[in-house]
């Protein structure tokens, strides 16, 4: 892509994404109606008016006229979509993946932890740049595939040395079923004899965004890991917009065997099928891979 249209994009989407937020704000702390998806899950079941007014915003300023020119080939994919099928991603050379607001548990139940996530993909799924906003913190991230990243404006990179207290940010499912457990003995073992990583911090946070952000806005090595699941997981809406953030200050992006993220899969919009690590440093998620790799290999279910 042009550097022109690229940088037109972005600046498109950081409209969209501050606009958007900015109505979620006037939602939240007050009145809003909660409908249920039916999905089974307690993060994933629930949708707001908050997350519709959301993507409502996006849509009237990406659909506005000044913007077909730039728009004219790239396809969306938003999670409140009526149908997903409807989106062109196979057929338009980029798609932009739209969550309007992710982590709508964290903004039913207070906790601050929701974000506005927009992130644009090529056809083959590799990311290109993401932008995510997280209002209730104030957090404004930009980031360009392996390029660069911006919190607030202000760029930031990846430290090349690492301490040796290391923070595992995690989501509530991945405590849970119980026989699960032992895979994240096996990692953090493994992380502390590899790593020379004295303590692990492990740290539930509700929204896949919000746990992607945090590892350029914590202080200290950080890494997310996502664990391989048949269902209710991640889709490509929570990991299109942080694939680029985190790559773009120099860390760690790939799913659980080391291949690159599939954020463009014909087979559904699921993402957490071969799992994800996202690491401040390399050497942490190899660590991760490789440990997981000879203890489980393929076959973790």
């Amino acid at each position: 892509m042009e550097p022109e249209k690229l940088q037109a994009l972005i600046d498109l989407s950081k409209s969209a994404a501050r606009k958007a937020g900015r109505r979620i704000m006037e939602h939240y702390g007050g009145d809003f109606v909660i409908y249920d998806k039916a999905i089974g899950t307690r993060t994933g079941d629930v949708v707001t008016q908050a997350d519709h007014d959301a993507q409502d915003i996006i849509f009237e300023e990406l659909d506005h006229p000044q913007h077909q020119y730039i728009m004219a080939d790239v396809a969306i994919l938003a999670e409140e979509m009526e149908d997903h099928g409807v989106s062109e991603r196979f057929e338009k050379p980029y798609t932009m993946i739209i969550d309007p607001m992710d982590g709508t548990r964290g903004f039913i139940d207070h906790t601050n932890s929701f974000a506005v996530s927009i992130g644009l993909i090529a056809q083959d799924g590799t990311p290109l740049f993401g932008v995510a906003y997280l209002p209730a913190l104030d957090v404004f991230a930009v980031g360009i595939h392996q390029t660069e990243t911006a919190i607030n404006g202000k760029s930031v990179r990846f430290e090349p040395q690492w301490g040796d207290r290391l923070t595992m940010w995690l989501s509530e499912a991945e405590f849970f079923p119980r026989e699960r457990n032992a895979v994240w003995h096996k990692l953090s073992d493994a992380l502390k004899s590899e790593c020379d990583i004295h303590r692990i911090y492990p740290v539930v946070v509700g929204s896949p965004v919000h746990k992607g952000c945090n590892l350029l806005t914590h202080q200290g090595p950080s890494i997310y890991v996502g664990l391989p699941r048949r269902e209710k997981g991640v889709s490509l809406w929570d990991l299109a917009a942080i694939a680029s953030i985190v790559s773009g200050a120099g860390g760690w992006v790939s799913d659980l065997y080391g291949e690159p993220l599939e954020l463009n899969r014909k087979e559904s919009t699921f993402a957490h099928h071969r799992g994800f690590v996202f690491a401040t440093h390399a050497p942490l998620a190899k660590t991760v891979i490789r440990t997981f790799r000879d203890h489980y290999g393929r076959q973790l279910f």
